[in-house]
């Protein structure tokens, strides 16, 4: 799956990827490891928020 799909629901870290493209500058590793750990904390963020709704909800 390319980067661009991955970020897809992320705008900020699409378009972190989509600048670095555009600049005509190739992606090294370094950039996809960092793009990636973004992506993984966005998750982790999203997740938590659904579990704090829904605890919220629950209590109430």
């Amino acid at each position: 799956m390319s980067i661009l799909a991955q970020t897809k629901d992320y705008p900020t870290i699409r378009r972190k990827v989509v600048n670095r493209l555009l600049s005509g500058s190739k992606l090294t590793g370094k950039d996809e490891e960092y793009i990636f750990s973004e992506l993984k904390k966005a998750e982790q963020s999203n997740e938590r928020e659904k579990r704090l709704q829904a605890i919220k909800e629950y209590t109430s």
